[in-house]
């Protein structure tokens, strides 16, 4: 038998999705997994798998940015917002000078 816990208190636990430790969400899920099941209308297969295209989605807008294309045009190229770009942008920025 578990001890309860607290009221307002979360518990952690191994996700039963990505089995990596985490508070629970709910349903025994970690809080993004626990979102992409309720967004998917909580299917009985449990959420889809994680999308990682971020470091594909950056690789992309450094691309466009070195064709030469500005900020806002090479967001839209690769479908991202521009405030994504300039996010972008500083990310770089900072690994530049990190480097340097």
């Amino acid at each position: 038998m578990t001890t309860p816990t607290p009221r307002g208190q979360s518990r952690t636990i191994t996700c039963k999705h990505c089995r990596k430790p985490a508070e629970n969400a709910g349903h025994g899920y970690c809080s993004a997994d626990y979102q992409r099941w309720t967004d998917a209308g909580q299917p009985p297969e449990g959420p889809a798998p994680a999308r990682h295209g971020r470091d594909a989605r950056r690789n992309a807008y450094l691309a466009a940015r070195l064709r030469g294309l500005n900020v806002h045009d090479a967001a839209a190229a690769v479908n991202i917002s521009t405030r994504t770009g300039y996010r972008y942008e500083h990310a770089l920025a900072t690994q530049l000078k990190a480097t340097a």
